[in-house]
């Protein structure tokens, strides 16, 4: 319109003219159009505050619908866009105006001379700058700053070189210090502070930006602050997309993490809505994800518009929980990006002290998945219900963080405090190499019992994951509706149900068994072999180390019976030692623990005359050097029972996984040394339970196809201690053995001594000399037997009266072999006691029997008897 169109408009409606009702309305529109153009046209009276505005929305119009046609070409307003804000909220507040062409620092001090008012004043300022037309030309303005610095790089790079960045910290920080957390979307200071935020994450993004905006601590903490706009979906967005690129810059990274960034950014990772259908799920955006990165990697200024397509989004949004679940995966981002464990091509530096903060409050299995591509299978684990080998999170545990973080937003964040946050829930359970191990254990040794796993929440979005999962992927077919990135991130949102949630398996095998194998040992190895000198020193242990410990034990043996491949990683001494270090409190004390704790001695001396190895109380072994003062001060295992029991306890153990272990021939030739085998003789002779004893001699009869079995029973008194077990008779020694019990306990454990001794007579190297050890304490007939076997025609033979040329035997000489070769294995094991291991019978022992007094043995038959009875 011109003022010639004004001048025929104003005669067709002129009231003289024209008498119709709507002719004067239309007159008046027509006079105050022709008094605006005429003000206009006078001239010396500067630019209209209306002409500006209008100048501005249309610039809006053009780069928010023409983006891509605008991006090649340089914005070049930036000067005159600068100054109008400049002038605006310098006027407004009262300070004085900067000259165009000032330094930066000058123009930051104007831009937030009002901010740094106290009390009243800059209220006042605020509220003022706030106010009538004045905030019509700075919405426009500042819009137009973040859809120009968007579209491209080198705009960025302009309002850089233009001042843009202390303008806009000023302005931000002018806002966040009137805004309240429950500020309307569509209020002035809450627009204004989503489009500033829109611009700066433009300008992150840039790195000459990331080093000025180093020089200003307090834009970062405005920054931050606004993730806590939960009532402005737009701003928080914006926010997190300038954090996710400020953590490019290594300096940048500290700056957020002193600032306070965890406590704002973590409690929105409990935002996410588990119940979101995957057709909304797959409408969230990811700018930090592989499918946007290929869009165009040739194109920078492409690559660099697209990671900001997410910031031209609607201030109001309909769907508040879906906007919620946007929040929590930007912020997954990043938190990723500030701890520096996203993949290429969004890789930051690492930064220690926030990947420790996050172990600690999202737990260490929880917090290693921030790496992952795709945050939504993170997220609906931490908002479900879920005990699994690798993950424990529950309600209790979300309510005990929400609380640590809201106490650090309001009194200050504690980069430390979070760094040694504990969950109460979590005190008593043991993690060794990612994996809980009560949960390992409990879940059953080969992932049979894991559907049993917690996955509440988790559970019905993964089903409605599955169940959408063809409409998803009809969708993102060629020529579906879905195309490009999000296709990728419909496939990826209909796959996040079945990531978070587990499989009965998944849920209690390891993704590394092998490292948790590794780990499992390690951690015996520490304990066992160098706390406790080989096992000999159990009393090192406090009460719940030795829980620990046999909890770990349970675990290894549970992994190796699931994954029996992970044998091989056994076959060296170094990994063997924790397990025969298990059996030695059992087998090398002496006298035995559980004696000591029949007699009311407290299991913490050593026989200091025979010199053995023996169980010391923790001041005497601190009195003679051996413990340190953090060791002497460790709660005791226990007193001598509980001592007693714990031995017991590894020594099943131990015995049980050294019998699994054996299966690989590696491991068997790495494991066998005289030292493992008189102690498996001693557990023969002092056993602390019946399933020691069998296991013990379980593992022997596995063992025997080495010479060295055969050597250590005949020339160091094995085959007696063995014998002493085959011969026994009446209870045994173990607590709470009864003779009404025995023979039912010691069945086995005959049966199975009576199989050693045979396979070790089989020996060609050293079986003779176990034949001739047994023909000086048996009638040569059951030697015989013994030799030839099977175990229950030995067991027969021994429980039975017999005369016949063949065998003589009777309940009186079962008595009499039986207290003689106590009496040796006695003798025998208080000898090695004394560390000296060698024995022999005397050249002239033989054990005289009464019912053989004058009998003839020849060929392998009395004579007597076979005179009496030759056929």
């Amino acid at each position: 319109m011109n003022i010639s169109c004004c001048d025929c408009l104003h005669h067709r409606y002129h009231p003289d003219k024209n008498p119709s009702p709507e002719a004067r309305a239309k007159f008046l529109q027509i006079q105050k159009a022709y008094e605006r153009l005429q003000a206009g046209a006078a001239g010396g009276q500067g630019p209209q505050a209306w002409r500006l505005l209008l100048m501005l929305r249309a610039q809006c119009i053009l780069f928010r619908r023409y983006p891509a046609v605008l991006a090649p070409f340089k914005y070049a307003g930036y000067p005159q866009l600068l100054e109008v804000l400049r002038s605006i909220t310098q006027q407004t507040s009262g300070a004085p105006a900067a000259t165009r062409g000032s330094a930066p620092d000058s123009a930051a001090a104007a831009g937030i001379a009002a901010a740094g008012q106290p009390g009243a004043a800059a209220a006042a300022g605020a509220q003022h700058f706030l106010s009538g037309d004045a905030v019509e030309q700075v919405l426009a303005a500042i819009e137009l700053c973040w859809l120009t610095c968007v579209v491209s790089k080198r705009n960025a790079e302009e309002l850089m070189r233009s001042g843009g960045l202390p303008l806009l910290a000023g302005l931000l920080s002018r806002c966040v210090g009137i805004l309240s957390l429950d500020v309307a979307p569509t209020a002035a200071p809450a627009v204004i502070t989503t489009h500033a935020l829109r611009t700066l994450a433009g300008l992150a993004a840039v790195p000459a930006a990331q080093k000025e905006i180093e020089q200003h601590t307090q834009l970062l903490a405005d920054i931050i602050k606004c993730c806590a706009l939960l009532r402005a979906p737009a701003a928080v967005d914006a926010a997190l997309v300038a954090i996710c690129h400020l953590s490019a810059s290594a300096h940048l990274q500290h700056m957020l993490l002193e600032a306070g960034s965890l406590p704002y950014l973590v409690p929105l990772l409990l935002e996410y809505d588990v119940t979101l259908s995957p057709e909304v799920s797959a409408g969230l955006q990811l700018p930090f994800s592989p499918s946007s990165a290929a869009i165009s990697t040739a194109d920078a200024d492409s690559l660099f518009e697209s990671s900001f397509r997410m910031l031209d989004s609607a201030l109001v949004r309909p769907n508040m929980q879906e906007a919620r679940s946007q929040h929590a995966l930007l912020a997954a981002q990043a938190l990723g990006r500030l701890a520096g464990v996203l993949q290429e091509p969004y890789q930051t530096p690492a930064n220690p002290a926030a990947t420790s903060a996050l172990s600690a409050v999202l737990t260490q299995s929880l917090a290693a998945r921030l790496s992952e591509p795709d945050p939504r299978p993170l997220l609906i684990c931490l908002n479900s219900s879920l005990e699994t080998a690798q993950v424990i999170w529950n309600s209790s545990m979300r309510e005990e963080l929400s609380k640590a973080l809201a106490a650090q937003r309001s009194h200050g964040s504690d980069l430390a405090a979070l760094q040694s946050f504990t969950y109460s829930s979590l005190a008593g359970e043991l993690q060794v190499g990612g994996v809980f191990v009560r949960v390992f254990n409990q879940r059953g040794r080969s992932g049979a019992s894991a559907s049993n796993a917690t996955v509440t929440a988790a559970t019905a979005a993964t089903g409605a994951a599955t169940a959408a999962g063809a409409a998803v992927a009809a969708a993102s077919a060629p020529g579906g509706p879905l195309s490009g990135g999000a296709r990728a991130s419909a496939a990826t949102a209909a796959a996040a149900g079945a990531i978070a949630s587990p499989s009965a398996a998944a849920a209690v095998q390891p993704q590394d068994p092998a490292g948790f194998c590794k780990a499992l040992v390690r951690y015996l190895y520490e304990r066992l072999v160098e706390r406790c000198y080989r096992g000999s020193e159990l009393h090192m242990l406090s009460r719940s180390e030795a829980v620990n410990v046999l909890e770990v034990l349970q675990a290894l043996n549970n992994l190796l019976e699931a994954e029996p491949r992970l044998l091989g990683l056994l076959s060296s001494k170094s990994a063997l030692s924790p397990m025969v270090a298990c059996i030695a409190p059992a087998a090398s004390s002496y006298p035995p623990l559980y004696e000591r704790t029949a007699n009311g001695a407290a299991g913490r001396r050593t026989d200091a005359a025979s010199g053995h190895s023996g169980v010391m109380s923790a001041a005497q072994a601190s009195s003679q050097g051996e413990v340190d003062d953090s060791s002497s001060k460790a709660e005791p295992a226990a007193d001598a029972a509980q001592l007693a029991d714990t031995a017991e306890q590894l020594a099943n153990l131990g015995l049980q996984l050294l019998a699994r272990a054996i299966a690989n021939a590696a491991v068997q030739e790495a494991l066998v040394d005289e030292s493992l085998l008189r102690q498996l003789y001693w557990l023969a002779v002092q056993p602390p339970s019946s399933r020691v004893l069998v296991g013990a001699l379980g593992l022997l009869r596995r063992l025997t196809g080495s010479p060295l079995a055969a050597l250590v029973a005949g020339y160091q008194g094995g085959a007696v201690l063995l014998l002493s077990v085959l011969l026994h008779s009446g209870s045994w020694a173990w607590p709470g053995a009864d003779a009404a019990t025995a023979a039912a306990e010691g069945a086995p454990a005959r049966a199975s001594a009576a199989d050693v001794l045979s396979q070790l007579i089989a020996q060609p190297t050293h079986g003779p000399r176990v034949k001739m050890i047994l023909g000086k304490l048996l009638p040569p007939g059951l030697v015989a037997a013994v030799a030839e076997g099977p175990p229950e025609a030995v067991l027969s033979a021994l429980g039975q009266n017999m005369e016949n040329p063949e065998c003589m035997w009777d309940a009186r000489m079962a008595a009499q072999a039986s207290a003689e070769v106590s009496q040796l294995a006695a003798a025998i094991r208080k000898q090695h006691a004394g560390r000296s291991y060698d024995w022999s019978p005397a050249a002239n022992y033989q054990l005289e029997y009464d019912n053989l007094r004058g009998e003839i043995y020849v060929g392998g038959v009395y004579v007597r008897l076979f005179l009496k009875n030759p056929k």
